[in-house]
């Protein structure tokens, strides 16, 4: 079995409802993982704002850094990259 499997028949075992989209991500990417929701999208003018539940704050996304639509209270994962106007949402993939 490979070390990923292995780590999401982990993830899976626990009795904590962990997104196992994010576990996965997060055991595979060298990068943190954040986890939030989405609070606001304008899928028109092609932004919004994810809210992360470590820290309360609210960051900018852009639609090139989403998976696909998304809506207001959709739970997702990102990471952080600095901007011009401060730290933003990248790579940002579904709770499952």
């Amino acid at each position: 079995m490979s070390e990923s499997v292995l780590f999401l028949e982990e993830i899976y075992s626990q009795t904590d409802p962990v997104s196992v989209a994010c576990a996965h991500v997060e055991k595979t990417n060298a990068n943190f993982m954040k986890r939030g929701v989405v609070k606001f999208f304008n899928a028109s003018q092609k932004f919004g704002f994810i809210t992360s539940d470590e820290d309360k704050q609210d960051y900018y996304v852009h639609i090139k850094d989403l998976p696909g639509p998304v809506k207001p209270g959709d739970r997702v994962c990102f990471e952080l990259a600095s901007s011009k106007r401060g730290f933003k949402a990248v790579k940002v993939v579904m709770e499952m």
